[in-house]
């Protein structure tokens, strides 16, 4: 009867673990699970936030300025069109001066500004001049391709500047980690957890900033070619 009662015992005594244990791995589960939300939820703040000033802001200031320029004061058409070349690039630049982003999405939304603020602009003067919204022959096509094409270049203009600034700013082995130890990781923004070594950590900054300048002067190139060609 001793023997029962100590089994007894030690029976009571791993079912209170086992039911200790159960309860302590559900609340590290539901703490896991709310610091996933959490990340989760900040994540998706902070690319609202950053979609609000970086996408928002330039488009209402791109719609403003057109009004400005073409119907308030009726002034020049090449106003702006050089408006259009440095607005863009400035929050293209402080868009990635500081850190790195996905620069596929960013790429993408900067596709989608280019098309949505001409879009705006042909709004506003269809509504001002009764016109059709959209061109009716190819030449005018051709040249609101070449104006959203213009805005698009200039702000991806403005994010090589920025991200060469940022490579400037920070240290080889920031550079690295942050933004990947390739020049195509700019492409993909993959995080690395290896560090390279510092030798490679100096090359790969070398060749993002190379990268980065090459890319801001052809993008400028083009920028400057299509917004401004059918005016000079």
């Amino acid at each position: 009867m001793l023997r029962i009662n100590e089994l007894e015992d030690q029976l009571h005594t791993l079912e209170k673990n086992q039911l200790s244990q159960m309860q302590s791995d559900t609340l590290s589960i539901e703490t896991d699970s709310f610091e996933a939300t959490t990340s989760s939820f900040e994540k998706y703040r902070n690319f609202f936030f950053d979609f609000s000033r970086f996408f928002m802001l330039p488009l209402l200031l791109l719609v403003l300025a057109h009004v400005c320029i073409t119907i308030i004061y009726d002034t020049k058409i090449v106003y702006l069109r050089i408006v259009t070349l440095i607005l863009p690039m400035c929050f293209g630049y402080f868009l990635y001066h500081k850190q790195s982003r996905n620069t596929l999405v960013w790429l993408i939304c900067v596709v989608t500004l280019g098309w949505v603020s001409v879009a705006g602009m042909s709004v506003v003067t269809s509504h001002v001049d009764d016109s059709p919204i959209w061109p009716q022959t190819i030449y005018v096509w051709r040249d609101l391709i070449e104006f959203a094409m213009s805005i698009t270049f200039s702000y991806v203009t403005g994010m090589l500047l920025g991200r060469l600034s940022f490579l400037k700013s920070n240290s080889p082995v920031t550079s690295t980690t942050v933004i990947t130890h390739t020049a195509g990781g700019w492409f993909l923004d993959k995080n690395e957890e290896q560090v390279p070594s510092a030798s490679l950590q100096i090359i790969a900054k070398k060749i993002n900033e190379f990268t980065a300048t090459l890319g801001a002067i052809i993008t400028t190139i083009i920028a400057i070619y299509t917004g401004l060609k059918g005016l000079l």
